[in-house]
């Protein structure tokens, strides 16, 4: 929440609107309901998540804190659009995004030139999701081989020092990948409309 605070006050729309968060994979809505609850009328918040019992538990939880800030959809983030499903996002959220949940998530905010704090894990998980209408690997600008093999060592449970180099290389693939998809993204909209990327990696 804290990040996500320092993201806030940063935004250049901050004072202007409530800010609106989607929350990738939100599960129960932890995260979602936290942040709706601390931050109250400056952000709205949608959380989104593919188990509808998730999103009934998350949703009876905000109705219980009368949060009227926050609501739940059920839907897979990795074909979710904002037509459809989600509204445009000022700010991306996804915590404990296993795997390729995190590219997901990644690609919903360059999509849509948005800020985001991302925190990863279990990175062999979810291969089957697509990212933008692409495999992972492609995404990543990678051989899927090379994806399989890295995201392996990413979870070596008894080399830590190899293990973190694999994060780190998945971490910085990943702001290459947002950095990449950013600048396509901001070839449709004029420059005012686009604030500039800046990614900070953590391992």
């Amino acid at each position: 929440a804290a990040r996500v605070g320092h993201i806030i006050a940063s935004h250049p729309a901050a004072m202007s609107r409530p800010l609106h968060v989607l929350d990738i994979g939100g599960g129960v809505g932890y995260l979602g309901n936290h942040l709706a609850e601390k931050f109250g009328a400056q952000l709205s918040v949608q959380v989104l998540d593919i188990a509808e019992s998730n999103v009934h538990k998350g949703l009876k939880t905000s109705q219980s804190r009368q949060l009227s800030n926050v609501n739940f959809v059920v839907a897979d983030a990795s074909t979710a659009t904002l037509t459809s499903d989600i509204s445009k996002p000022d700010i991306v959220v996804a915590l404990h995004a296993c795997g390729v949940l995190s590219d997901v998530a990644l690609f919903h905010a360059a999509e849509n030139c948005a800020a985001f704090c991302v925190c990863s894990c279990c990175f062999k998980k979810n291969g089957h999701l697509s990212v933008g209408g692409q495999s992972a690997a492609s995404w990543l600008n990678l051989e899927e081989q090379t994806l399989t093999s890295l995201a392996a060592a990413a979870e070596f449970k008894d080399d830590d020092s190899h293990a973190r180099q694999a994060m780190h290389s998945m971490s910085a693939l990943r702001a290459e990948a947002v950095h990449r998809r950013w600048g396509q993204a901001s070839a449709h909209v004029s420059d005012d409309q686009v604030p500039a990327v800046s990614i900070n990696v953590e391992c």
